[in-house]
């Protein structure tokens, strides 16, 4: 335990609490720099969309154990088989779902519901939802990392939590809300 288990789960705990930061600073830096109305619908949003993704991830969380049996039989075939169908399928269903979150928040705002203005506006959602997709990504291939017993993202993860941090409040501090979405998105395309 001490020399195979302990090893990755500092590592995962310190990938962790980068992913804090990668996915979560946004709403307090809005909320600082561009007001309770902006974050509040930054939140929504991010929730909304966070549930898509998590709903979505069942596909390849529910494998885990079954792939870590295949890397330790040397399966590695059916795992890479496995793999790609699990990523289809949960790609698949992320993508449907935010856009089918983006066209129902385009007949709210459309009918002028008072349901739609809780949530980014459209441009805003887009990039939102670009960026819950690369994230989507990253989760999955994570997770097919570690089924190897081991954590090989957690410099990458350190970094970009860094980049993460900086450039959103880089682009607050200029008060750039335009661009807020689109730099996240930039940025977790680029993770």
């Amino acid at each position: 335990w001490v020399n195979e288990i302990f090893p990755m789960q500092w590592r995962i705990a310190l990938s962790w609490m980068s992913g804090y930061f990668i996915y979560f600073v946004m709403t307090p830096i809005a909320f600082k720099y561009f007001g309770a109305i902006y974050a509040g619908q930054l939140g929504m949003s991010l929730t909304l969309c966070n549930m898509v993704m998590a709903t979505g991830l069942a596909w390849i969380s529910t494998k885990y154990p079954k792939w870590g049996v295949m890397v330790s039989n040397k399966q590695l075939a059916e795992l890479s088989k496995s793999f790609k169908s699990a990523v289809m399928q949960s790609s698949f269903f992320v993508l449907t779902g935010l856009t089918g979150v983006y066209i129902s928040l385009w007949l709210l705002k459309l009918s002028g519901s008072n349901i739609g203005e809780r949530f980014l506006g459209l441009q805003d959602f887009f990039f939102l939802s670009l960026a819950i997709i690369g994230n989507h990504i990253v989760a999955c291939f994570a997770t097919y990392i570690r089924a190897h017993k081991t954590e090989k993202m957690t410099l990458a993860s350190c970094i970009m939590a860094l980049l993460t941090i900086t450039t959103m409040l880089f682009v607050a501090y200029l008060e750039y809300s335009r661009f807020y979405m689109l730099m996240y998105a930039a940025l977790t395309w680029l993770y």
